[in-house]
């Protein structure tokens, strides 16, 4: 019979736990891959709030987009592409393997959509319908990565982002690049959470056809492997490792077509210079001068700020997804100008 101090703990819940075993890392704070990626994906479940905003954003940007969408005449770059796409099969197959590969994916999806319309405002809708595809999943990596917030203020941002209002508007690939690149990256994000097929294969089917819809997509691939770098390999699925040997196997012909042509339609670019680099900084802000350049330098440096500032090291992936979010950022931009000091790719237009 239990004596009356066992009643008096245990009426207000006293219990004695010097037998229960704790586990290494809870005593020591450090965190298990398993608790790590628990803590680092969000809650499945979506609000009615979150929804509507994200349907409102959307709409807004679809205004955007919409707008004076054929006021402009096609362009050199837009011609071409519209007349690839009407070319029988033969040769549309034969001049895209001896010198139109780049942009191959978007060829494809024209040729079919021109089925539907040839004016020009209907052939560049077929961008307009990427581009309004990229703000969801945009907005489902930032939920991913941080909290829905931060993915409602990423969608914001894109859908008032006047570089991409601008290539939303051209019949040209750049839209569908960056759905593929937001999607690719996203189940990248999937792929290290929950290593399930449905997230590998979605990660090396979108990582394939980014790179097939514009060559420069590999970039934000390799980005996404040296991203790896900064994480603790015990965190790395197995599985999630085997990714990259068949996304390389799968652009292979890519990789074969760039030996195969060299240089090729890219052999008129320049090297680049100073001003072509501030150029190109000035564009991808918003066209409005130093002052719109310089608030961007300032908002990207304190999203990584949180690298220097957070001592503490419980868990990689606190710190992971902003070097992630780093590399994805500057690696493409500083690789590709590196490279065009040997052979001239960099282009602020492209």
């Amino acid at each position: 019979m239990p004596d009356a101090a066992s009643l008096l703990a245990g009426s207000f819940g006293y219990h004695d736990y010097s037998i229960v075993k704790i586990p290494e890392n809870v005593r020591t704070g450090e965190v298990s891959p398993t608790m790590a990626a628990a803590s680092f994906a969000p809650s499945r479940a979506f609000s009615l709030l979150e929804l509507s905003a994200l349907s409102v954003i959307t709409a807004v940007a679809a205004m955007l987009r919409c707008h004076l969408l054929g006021a402009k005449i096609f362009w050199f770059d837009e011609c071409v592409g519209v007349e690839i796409a009407r070319l029988d099969w033969f040769n549309f197959s034969r001049i895209l393997w001896r010198r139109e590969a780049n942009m191959s994916l978007y060829y494809l999806f024209l040729r079919f959509w021109l089925h539907l319309g040839n004016t020009p405002a209907f052939i560049r809708s077929l961008s307009v319908v990427f581009a309004l595809a990229t703000i969801p999943a945009l907005y489902l990596l930032g939920r991913r990565l941080f909290d829905s917030r931060t993915g409602l203020i990423a969608a914001i941002l894109l859908a008032f982002n006047a570089y991409h209002i601008r290539y939303s508007q051209e019949a040209r690939s750049y839209a569908l690049t960056v759905l593929l690149c937001v999607l690719s990256s996203l189940f990248f994000i999937g792929s290290l959470q929950n290593p399930s097929r449905r997230a590998r294969l979605g990660h090396i089917l979108t990582s394939s056809l980014a790179v097939y819809a514009h060559f420069f997509a590999a970039l934000v691939v390799l980005a996404q492997y040296f991203s790896l770098r900064f994480l603790d390999g015990a965190k790395i699925p197995a599985a999630t490792r085997k990714n990259w040997r068949w996304i390389g196997l799968a652009i292979l012909p890519v990789a074969m077509f760039v030996i195969a042509t060299g240089a090729g339609p890219l052999s008129w670019i320049p090297r680049p210079s100073l001003r072509g680099l501030w150029v190109f900084a000035i564009f991808l802000t918003g066209n409005e001068g130093p002052r719109l350049v310089m608030a961007s330098v300032i908002a990207c440096v304190a999203a990584v700020l949180p690298l220097f500032l957070n001592k503490q090291r419980q868990s990689s992936w606190e710190n992971w997804r902003y070097w992630f979010l780093a590399l994805w950022l500057v690696f493409p931009v500083l690789l590709t100008v590196a490279l065009s000091f040997a052979r001239p790719l960099f282009l602020a237009r492209y």
